[in-house]
C-alpha cells in the first residue's frame, strides 16, 4: 500500500547505509531490519514510511533497491530510497579516507521525511513489541525527545524467521543493554544484569543494579580525606564512586543463602543548596507494595529488613515518594548512593519503629589534625558540616541543615560552642534547637544573637555516646548568588566544661540553654588557643607552625560550577544514534544532527543536548521496550570491547572524531545561554539538490515543498 502526500504517515523512520559489508553481513542485518519493520507495521496497523538513505554506493557492488529483497506487500509501510552519489560525498573533507558520513547521511533523510515524527536509527536494529505497541497508540507527542535503551543480541537473529521468532531470539540471546546509567554485561536470557567494575556494588554480592540509575561517577578534585570529606554534603573523597538516583531505581537480587542479612544502603541526600526536610525511602516489591522505608537526612547507613529467598531472583524497587531535587541541579537527584550490599544487623543505630522495618545507622568522623574540636574529648563530626576553614579569627566550620554530632560523655557535663550566625538565617539572631537523634526529642533550645559562647547541658548517657542534631530554625538561605551553600551557622570550638548549675529533674530545653556573649579579646583568645590546640605539640615548633599554617590555608570553597553528574543535561545518551525521536518540527528546527566532516561518534549526543537546550523535554521508553541491536565485527561500532580498536583505526586513518570534553563544553555553554547552538546552514541535509529516490512498491509521490527529489518507482512482482 503507497501512501500519498495526503496521507501524512505517523512516523518516519531514517536509516542510513552503502553496500560495501561494513561490520560484516551488512546486508543480512538490513534484511533482517526491514523484515521485522514491516511485520510490525501489518501487525499493529501502523503507518510509517521507512527511508533507506544510501549514501556515496560502492561502483562494484549492487544497488541496494537491487541487493535486497522487497515485500509484494509492504501494507502500511511506506519504503523510500534516497540516493547521495559520490560526487557529493566526494566535496567533504576526509571523503578519501572516510567513505561513509552516517549523520549527514541521516539529515538527507530527515530533510525528506513526511511523518508528523521522525526516528532516526540505524539498519541493525529490531524494535521490540512493546514500543511498536506505543507508537500504534498514538501516544507520541510534540515537543519531547523520545529515547530508550538499546539491548545488544547475538548476531544470528533469524532473517527469514517469523516476526515473533525474531524477537523471541532477541530476548533469549541478549549480550548488553546500553542503559542510561552505563553499558552492563546481561546473562544470555536476560534475566538481570552482570555487574560492571568499580561500582557501588560488588560482583559477588548478587544484587544487579537496572533502570533508574545515574552512571557510576566520582568528585575529582575534592581532596582525600576521611570518607566523610565536607560532612556528608558534597561529602565525596578524591575518586570514590557514588551512583545518583531521582525517584525511582531498580534493584534485582538473588537472595542469598544466609536468610538473616540486611540489604545495606549507604547514601545520603543528593540536594544541597537549600533547607530540607529528610528525604524518605520506600522499598517496594515488584507489585508496589511498600517492604520497608527509611528516612535519609545526611550521609548514613539504612539496613532495610526485606522478606527473600534464599537463590530466587527478586526485583525491587527505590522510590522516593516525595519531589525533590534542588533548583540548580538539572539531574534532579535525590539520592546519592555509595555502597549497595547485603550485612547483619548492626549492633549500634537506631532499630526499627513504627513497622519501618529500617534499621538506621549514622556516620561520623573524628576531628581533623586541624580542627574546631580534638578527637581527646570525644566529639565526632557526623553530616551536614562543611569542611575546616580559616580567616582571620580561626578556625571554623560551617553548618548546613541539620549538623549531626556524636559526643562520648558518661556524666553531666556542659558542651561548650563557639558559634555565630551565618548567611542561611541571614546573618540574624536565630532559635537553636538540640535534639537527641535516638530519643527524638530536644534536650536544648535557645537563641544565637551573635558571636557567643554556647554551654549546652547534657545529661549523662548509659551507653557513653550521644548522637545530637542541631537545628537552626528558619535557616536554608543561599549564601550569595554565587555560592549556593546553605551556611546557617558556624562553629568556631567545641569544649567541654563541668556543669555551671546542678542538673535538675524537671526541666524544660531552655534551662538547657545557657549562653555567654563574647568580648573582642575572648574571642581573639579563644580562637588562638583553639588553634594552638590545633598544631602538634612540639617544643620551639608549635608557633612557627601556626604562623605556616595561618600563611596557607584557602578561603571558603566557591560554589560547584558544574552540575551533580558533570553533565549539562541528565539526558539518556548512551547508543542514542540507534533511537532518537522527536517530531518533524524540531528536527527541522535544529536543522538536523550538525554535519561536521568527521566520524559519527558523539555527534548523536550532542544532538541530544540540542534538543534539551532548546527545551524539548526527553521520555524514556523504559524496559520491556527497547531497540534490539544486532551485535556485528568488533571494531565496527561503539562497544566496550570494540572501542579502542575503532578509535585506532580513525587516528590510522587521521579522521578526526569528536571528543566528549568537547560536546560536555558546548553542552554547558548552550545550558548556559539557555538556547541551542545551531551549526548547520539552511542547505542542511542537501535541502538543495535534485536526489535520486525509488518508491518500493508505490507510485511517485507528489513533490514536496523544500525538498527535491527525482523520484522512480520500482514495482515487485515477486520475490
Amino acid at each position: 500500500m503507497a501512501t500519498t502526500s495526503a496521507q501524512q504517515p505517523l512516523l518516519s523512520i531514517v536509516a542510513a547505509t552503502r553496500n560495501d559489508d561494513h561490520g560484516e553481513n551488512l546486508l543480512r542485518r538490513t534484511q533482517t531490519f526491514l523484515n521485522a519493520l514491516i511485520s510490525q507495521s501489518k501487525r499493529h496497523e501502523l503507518p510509517i514510511e521507512l527511508i533507506l538513505v544510501e549514501w556515496n554506493p560502492p561502483a562494484d557492488r549492487p544497488r541496494l533497491v537491487d541487493a535486497l529483497r522487497w515485500p509484494e506487500d509492504p501494507g502500511p509501510c511506506q519504503i523510500r530510497i534516497i540516493t547521495v552519489p559520490r560526487y557529493l560525498h566526494q566535496r567533504r573533507a576526509h571523503s578519501s579516507a572516510l567513505p561513509f558520513f552516517q549523520m549527514i547521511a541521516k539529515n538527507v533523510g530527515i530533510r525528506r521525511a513526511r511523518g508528523r515524527f521522525i526516528l532516526a536509527t540505524n539498519i541493525d536494529i529490531l524494535l521490540s513489541d512493546e514500543i511498536a505497541e506505543f507508537l500504534a497508540a498514538g501516544k507520541l507527542e510534540p515537543g519531547k525527545l523520545y529515547r530508550t535503551d538499546r539491548v545488544d543480541v547475538m548476531a544470528d537473529v533469524p532473517v527469514d524467521g517469523s516476526l515473533f521468532e525474531q524477537l523471541d531470539y532477541c530476548r533469549t540471546h541478549l549480550l548488553r543493554v546500553n542503559a542510561r546509567d552505563g553499558t552492563f554485561a546481561l546473562r544470555q536470557r536476560g534475566d538481570y544484569r552482570l555487574p560492571a567494575p568499580e561500582d557501588v556494588v560488588s560482583p559477588d554480592a548478587h544484587l544487579f543494579l537496572g533502570n533508574g540509575w545515574f552512571l557510576p561517577m566520582s568528585a575529582p578534585g575534592n581532596p582525600p580525606s576521611s570518607p566523610l570529606q565536607k560532612g556528608g554534603n558534597r561529602g565525596v573523597t578524591n575518586g570514590e564512586r557514588f551512583r545518583l538516583l531521582q525517584r525511582d531505581a531498580v534493584i534485582d537480587l538473588l537472595g542469598p543463602a544466609n536468610s538473616n542479612l540486611l540489604l545495606t544502603l549507604e547514601l545520603e541526600p543528593a540536594v544541597e543548596n537549600y533547607y530540607r526536610p529528610p528525604i524518605e525511602l520506600q522499598i517496594r516489591d515488584a507489585s508496589g507494595a511498600v517492604q520497608a522505608r527509611g528516612f535519609v537526612e545526611a550521609r548514613q547507613r539504612l539496613h532495610f529488613a526485606i522478606p527473600y529467598e534464599p537463590g530466587r531472583l527478586q526485583r525491587l524497587r527505590l522510590h522516593v515518594p516525595q519531589a525533590v531535587g534542588s533548583p540548580h541541579d538539572p539531574t534532579r537527584a535525590a539520592l546519592r548512593v555509595y555502597k549497595v550490599a547485603w550485612s547483619p544487623v548492626p549492633t549500634s543505630g537506631r532499630v526499627p519503629r513504627n513497622n519501618d522495618f529500617c534499621f538506621t545507622e549514622h556516620l561520623f568522623e573524628s576531628p581533623r589534625p586541624r580542627d574546631v574540636a580534638v578527637a581527646e574529648d570525644g566529639i565526632h563530626f557526623g553530616g551536614n558540616w562543611w569542611q575546616p576553614e580559616h580567616e582571620p579569627r580561626g578556625l571554623f566550620r560551617w553548618a548546613t541543615g541539620d549538623a549531626l554530632l556524636e559526643v562520648s560523655q558518661t556524666q553531666p557535663r556542659d558542651l561548650c560552642l563557639e558559634i555565630e550566625p551565618g548567611p542561611g538565617v541571614g546573618r540574624r539572631p536565630f532559635e537553636l534547637e538540640v535534639w537527641d537523634v535516638d530519643d527524638e526529642r530536644v534536650l536544648a533550645r535557645g537563641w544565637v544573637t551573635g558571636h557567643q559562647l554556647i554551654r549546652l547541658r547534657l545529661p549523662s548517657d548509659a551507653s557513653g555516646t550521644r548522637q545530637l542534631r542541631l537545628r537552626a530554625l528558619g535557616g536554608g538561605l543561599r549564601a550569595s548568588a554565587e555560592d549556593n551553600r546553605v551556611l546557617n551557622f558556624r562553629v568556631y570550638r567545641f569544649d567541654w566544661a563541668a556543669p555551671v548549675v546542678p542538673a535538675v529533674a524537671a526541666d524544660t530545653p531552655e534551662d538547657h540553654f545557657l549562653t555567654e556573649s563574647l568580648s573582642l579579646g575572648q574571642r581573639c583568645w579563644r580562637g588562638l588557643r583553639a588553634a594552638l590546640r590545633a598544631v602538634p605539640r612540639r617544643t620551639g615548633l608549635a608557633w612557627r607552625r601556626l604562623w605556616q599554617h595561618s600563611r596557607s590555608d584557602t578561603p571558603i570553597p566557591p560554589a560547584a560550577q558544574e552540575t551533580t553528574t558533570g553533565l549539562p543535561f541528565p539526558l539518556h545518551t548512551n547508543a542514542c544514534g540507534d533511537f532518537t525521536l522527536l517530531d518533524r518540527e524540531n528536527w527541522h528546527a535544529l536543522r538536523g544532527y550538525p554535519e561536521f566532516d568527521m566520524y559519527s561518534l558523539h555527534i548523536d549526543s550532542f544532538f541530544c543536548y540540542m534538543a534539551a537546550a532548546a527545551g524539548l523535554e526527553e521520555v524514556v521508553l523504559e524496559q520491556p521496550m527497547c531497540a534490539y541491536h544486532i551485535e556485528h565485527s568488533l571494531g565496527s561500532g561503539v562497544t566496550p570491547e570494540g572501542e579502542p580498536l575503532l578509535l585506532d583505526r580513525m587516528a590510522r586513518r587521521n579522521i578526526p572524531v569528536l571528543k566528549w570534553p568537547q560536546v560536555t563544553a558546548w553542552g554547558f555553554e548552550m545550558r548556559r545561554n539557555a538556547r541551542p547552538t545551531i551549526h548547520n546552514d539552511e542547505d542542511w541535509g542537501f535541502g538543495s539538490m535534485a536526489l535520486e529516490e525509488t518508491d518500493i512498491g508505490g507510485s511517485q509521490r507528489a513533490e514536496v515543498k523544500g525538498q527535491r527529489s527525482e523520484v522512480r518507482t520500482h514495482q515487485i512482482a515477486g520475490n
